[in-house]
């Protein structure tokens, strides 16, 4: 084999392995960026003493203003109704952490998939929420999935939906 045929199969290789790497690269910024946002979210919804009626309602539109437009939100058993609104959406926040002193969320497993063109995501969640009301403590062990979209270059979440209930100790 010539010089000039190797350099140019060399180049073409290396070409294909920068391709590669770099769908790789802009993968893992795509997962980073998804558990960011959950991070955030979980962050958002978790309350930890006294706070005011405006820090709660800034907190529920934070949350609200992070998912995509026309999102779909069900969370299973007990609530029948599904969630399509962001003012619903902020009420229903805000009342769930109107009601108690102190909630905690912890993530236990995320997986996410993102799609060949990079513009949609799945991702299934498994989340325990421990809240204290009124002196009285609650768990509860859930696993969602996720449908994700990228809207201006920033990951959304366009549904919710249980995937199973994990029943543990009270």
């Amino acid at each position: 084999m010539n010089r000039r045929r190797f350099l140019l199969l060399l180049a073409g290789a290396g070409a294909v392995a920068a391709g590669f790497g770099l769908v790789r690269f802009w993968r893992g910024r795509d997962e980073r960026q998804i558990r960011r946002r959950v991070a955030r979210l979980c962050e958002l919804f978790a309350k930890t003493g006294g706070e005011s009626e405006l820090i709660s309602l800034a907190r529920a539109s934070e949350i609200a203003q992070s998912l995509a437009e026309g999102f779909r939100i069900e969370l299973g058993a007990p609530f029948r109704e599904h969630i399509a609104d962001r003012d619903q959406l902020r009420i229903a926040i805000h009342q769930v952490r109107s009601h108690a002193d102190h909630i905690a969320v912890a993530i236990l497993d995320h997986t996410i998939v993102i799609d060949e063109g990079g513009a949609r995501a799945e991702s299934e969640l498994a989340v325990r929420v421990r809240a204290d009301a009124g002196g009285e403590a609650d768990s509860e062990m859930r696993r969602f999935n996720l449908a994700w979209m990228k809207e201006d270059r920033t990951w959304r979440i366009s549904a919710v939906r249980p995937a199973d209930t994990i029943e543990g100790p009270r």
